[in-house]
């Protein structure tokens, strides 16, 4: 086994909570997992789905709420201050649907 030194903290977006606000982006110790921190407010234009950190951004696929007429969509999300950019709506069919 290799122990490796501590990250810092874990980040993540909670699309859904059953007894909680939902579509906020929080963060987790990673000495401490039990240490759980929203770092965003309640509300958001999208519910994330899916992203990945890259050179500093973060990359994500998401629906949009009513503004968006609840369609997908590529975004890019600032993870100083988790403001966002479309990017482009996403034409996306579910396995099993469609054609």
């Amino acid at each position: 086994m290799s122990v490796v030194p501590s990250t810092g903290s874990l980040y993540g977006f909670l699309v859904y909570d059953f007894l909680n606000n939902s579509d906020f982006w929080f963060k987790v110790q990673d000495t401490d997992p039990s240490n759980v921190e929203a770092v965003s407010s309640g509300v958001s234009d999208f519910s994330i789905y899916s992203g990945a950190y890259y050179d500093g951004t973060v990359y994500a696929y998401g629906q949009g709420g009513e503004t968006y007429n609840y369609k997908s969509y590529f975004l890019k999300v600032n993870p100083a201050d988790y403001s966002y950019e479309v990017l482009k709506m996403v034409n996306y069919t579910p396995a099993g649907y469609g054609l």
